[in-house]
């Protein structure tokens, strides 16, 4: 699962990276994603105005390809929200572990490690604000599947 996810990250990000780094590959791309999501929110709408303005969505990506293109220029600018992003996830997920430790019900550090993962990326995703519920539901079910590992970490 982990590996799955280190994956979608990777793949993704280049994915998004390549795009945006041409004005013609983001005219392509993003127009043809609004328009398509146009077309399938028609069925839910009445009429034939377009839901997501395609000239709104188009100067927010051309804006999005300047932004770019203007960090790439120095990609050192970030060193310092790296460090902030990745220290947060780090003490997000050391939060988890002490409460899982709080109660001795850790087995495998491992475990709490890719429940966090896996429920940040589902709440990402999900349609309800802040992924809520979602991530509480999915952070317990990977725990619960992984419980029967017997590697015990807590003192």
């Amino acid at each position: 699962m982990s590996g799955v996810l280190v994956t979608l990250v990777v793949v993704g990000t280049a994915v998004f990276a390549y795009i945006i780094g041409s004005k013609s590959r983001i005219a392509g791309f993003f127009m043809l994603v609004t328009r398509q999501l146009n077309r399938l929110l028609t069925l839910f709408k009445r009429g034939n105005s377009d839901t997501i303005n395609v000239e709104r969505t188009r100067a927010l990506f051309e804006d999005l390809h300047d932004n770019y293109m203007l960090i790439r220029k120095d990609i050192r600018q970030l060193k310092w929200p790296f460090f902030l992003g990745a220290d947060g996830e780090f003490l997000g997920s050391g939060g988890g572990v002490r409460g899982v430790c709080g109660v001795r019900a850790l087995r495998n550090f491992g475990a709490v490690i890719i429940a966090y993962a896996v429920a940040n990326f589902a709440g990402l995703v999900s349609v309800l604000p802040g992924g809520v519920g979602i991530y509480e539901g999915l952070m317990t079910l990977v725990l619960t599947a992984t419980a029967c590992l017997r590697v015990s970490v807590c003192r």
